[in-house]
């Protein structure tokens, strides 16, 4: 008789990992080799020299790594690998309780001082094996030391949405009595579970008394944006989704780490959810997964980006001192609805959820659709400054912009259901009761291309340009259009406080096409400027303050020997323009120059074109940016160049030739007598007899 197959519960039992009673032991070093003969495919992670903004704008797909090498092209600011958890305790409170993840029994209950903490880390042997994930230091002298990666700083919605007006982060001072709250004595508990005291019978299942909850500051940012982990060797934190659907940013101060990643597809996330409603003693997550887990190593300086939703588990090799952050992005809207919506399902706790989430949820729409309606005031042919930047700052990629749809619908099912998603608040207090559909409304309008001034009568009076903008209801409303698309020669379809002369519909729709087919391309264009080595940039603005030098200097020379004037310099001009169809990159061709850019003699003489050679990153969008050289914006096209300036001497030399070799003008003829008037005769003729007499 053949032996019976056993199960995947069956063959744990007789791994070293689980324990007589069928448990998972997390804190036996067997337990690593339990996990890695799960990771059996390939990890899908990137390793990149630097993440950029556009790199954030447009999602990550997949985690990133940027090793020790390349860490100062993400523009981080780090203490010294030298920190210690003593440097830690001085830098923040050393009294502040903290919460301490026991990894056998993987519970955050109990808490105990930094300073006990501290204790801790310094004895070897230690008792237990513990460890600090979940200690922010925003507000502190060890936060100020800290700098999340640029890319961050420019799409977190906590960073970029929140009021600016609103009080600063401050750390959470917990049961120390130094923000004037009340002590809380350390319990003996935790003591006993630092190893700074014997334990008992009990201890090791037993829970602190006293639960503290994180109570969100309804003014004050979310404060997500700066941890400090402190891990001692063989510390593992199971498999978890970070809340509310946020991307990390993870940094290795000193130490190692490996990383167990799964994505977020719709099974994973199936199967996260049965596992966690199970018993999660019993099982690894990667059981679930029939082993379809990655694993990736992080040393020392390396830096990782976990998208939204993914999956993942931490173990720490060596003691490891790690700084990290959560933020949340326009372009991870669908991941981080969908992880709100496993959160539902599993009725995680208000304080184990993203702090404040609905109010950064309405920020955020307000500030997107803020840039947006500024983008479309302006002209596509605007090559201003303030044009570009609106452009900019607008939701330009396909997934900030499909983002920005979804966020609109899901807060509008939210305003619509009898009570709030759970973990989405109500609309922040800045936006009046009667602007809330409204202001979805309008974002929809924005997303066809429509400049927003139909909401107006619905009681949202919106300005591009305000600081509040969409938040607030009493602001005036001054859109502007192009001014040869409106009948009237005038700038504005609405005065503040006056009405509508006509209907601006098609108006509107006409000024939004032109406008709308260049948010894409404006946003190519600008990374391809920012692309632009400095040493190139700084060349050629030398180069163009010696020839404004050379030609101020024949000026002068001129206007010295009393030659005529030369005339004024010539400045090429820079400006973005549409490249003609069907050109491939490398190929030279001649790209017409918009009449904003000639002379009046020069716009009256027929269309001009300038030479360029067609780079390859502006072939999506067909939009480069170009140094449009004088002659193009003034001279006739085929006709030859102009010759350059003359010098000093060459003036000088020609205006001595043209001295010597001149010939000097003949004398004037005396011009002839004229003939007398008969008058002026007899007049002469008395004269003559009076003297005679």
């Amino acid at each position: 008789m053949p032996a019976r197959k056993q199960g995947l519960r069956a063959r744990a039992q007789r791994h070293a990992a689980v324990g007589d009673d069928g448990k998972l032991l997390f804190d036996h070093p067997a337990f690593k080799d339990l996990l890695d003969s799960h990771a059996t495919c390939s990890s899908p992670h990137v390793e990149k020299e630097t993440v950029t903004v556009d790199d954030a704008r447009n999602g990550f797909d997949v985690p990133v790594i940027v090793r020790k090498p390349h860490k100062a092209n993400l523009g981080l600011r780090m203490p010294k690998p030298s920190l210690s958890p003593r440097d830690v305790a001085n830098a923040t409170c050393p009294k502040s309780l903290i919460p301490i993840l026991d990894v056998k029994l993987q519970t955050s209950q109990k808490r105990a001082s930094l300073d006990e903490w501290c204790q801790y880390w310094e004895r070897t042997p230690r008792a237990k094996v513990l460890n600090v994930i979940s200690l922010e230091i925003t507000g502190t002298v060890l936060g100020a030391q800290v700098k999340a990666p640029d890319f961050v700083d420019e799409v977190d919605w906590s960073a970029t949405a929140w009021p600016a007006d609103a009080p600063p982060s401050t750390f959470k001072h917990e049961g120390c009595g130094c923000d004037g709250g009340k002590r809380i004595p350390t319990l003996v508990t935790a003591r006993r579970m630092l190893g700074l005291e014997p334990l008992t019978k009990g201890d090791e299942e037993e829970g602190d008394k006293v639960q503290h909850k994180n109570s969100a500051r309804l003014l004050s940012p979310p404060r997500v944006r700066k941890y400090v982990l402190m891990s001692v060797a063989g510390s593992f934190t199971d498999f978890h989704v970070d809340f509310g659907g946020t991307s990390v940013w993870y940094h290795v101060l000193r130490g190692a780490k490996r990383m167990y990643l799964a994505p977020p597809t719709e099974k994973n996330l199936d199967a996260f959810k049965r596992w966690t409603r199970g018993s999660q003693r019993e099982k690894t997550f990667a059981e679930y997964l029939t082993g379809k887990v990655c694993a990736v190593d992080l040393h020392e300086g390396d830096t990782l980006i976990i998208p939204s939703g993914w999956i993942h588990a931490v173990y720490t090799p060596v003691d490891s001192m790690v700084f990290g952050g959560n933020f949340l992005t326009m372009s991870h809207v669908p991941s981080q609805l969908r992880i709100c919506s496993v959160e539902d399902s599993l009725d995680v706790a208000p304080e184990a959820r993203f702090p404040n989430n609905g109010a950064v949820m309405w920020y955020a729409l307000l500030r997107a659709a803020d840039a947006l309606n500024e983008s479309l005031a302006f002209d596509a042919d605007d090559h201003s400054e303030r044009a570009w930047a609106a452009f900019r700052r607008a939701p330009s990629t396909i997934a900030e912009r499909s983002g920005l749809k979804l966020l609109a619908s899901f807060l509008r099912k939210t305003l619509q259901s009898s009570k709030f998603a759970a973990g989405v608040t109500a609309p922040p207090d800045e936006i009046a009761d009667v602007c809330t559909y409204a202001t979805l409304d309008a974002v929809d309008a924005m997303l066809k291309g429509e400049r927003c001034v139909d909401v107006v009568q619905k009681g949202v009076l919106i300005k591009g340009v305000s600081t509040l903008g969409l938040s607030a209801a009493t602001l005036r409303c001054n859109v502007r259009v192009p001014q040869r698309f409106h009948p009237d020669n005038r700038a504005s379809l609405m005065e503040a406080g006056g009405a509508r002369r006509r209907k601006p519909g098609e108006l509107k729709r006409r000024a939004a096409a032109v406008a709308g087919r260049f948010v894409a391309a404006c946003a190519a264009a600008a990374r391809a400027e920012d692309a632009e080595p400095w040493q190139e940039r700084a060349e050629r603005r030398r180069v163009e303050r010696e020839r404004a030098a050379a030609h101020a200097v024949a000026r002068a020379a001129a206007a010295a020997l009393e030659m005529p004037p030369l005339p004024p310099l010539k400045k090429p001009r820079s400006a973005y323009l549409r490249l003609p169809p069907f050109v491939e990159a490398g190929e030279t061709v001649d790209v017409p120059l918009p009449p904003s850019l000639l002379t009046a003699r020069r716009r009256r003489q027929g269309p001009a074109t300038t030479r360029v050679v067609v780079p390859a990153d502006a072939l999506p969008h067909r939009v480069m940016k170009v140094l449009v050289p004088a002659d193009d914006m003034d001279v006739v096209v085929g006709a030859p160049a102009p010759a350059p300036p003359p010098t000093v001497e060459e003036i000088r030399a020609a205006y001595q030739r043209e001295q010597a070799a001149a010939p000097r003008p003949p004398p004037r003829p005396a011009p002839p007598p004229r003939e007398k008037s008969a008058r002026q005769q007899a007049r002469k003729r008395a004269r003559a007899v009076t003297q005679d007499s």
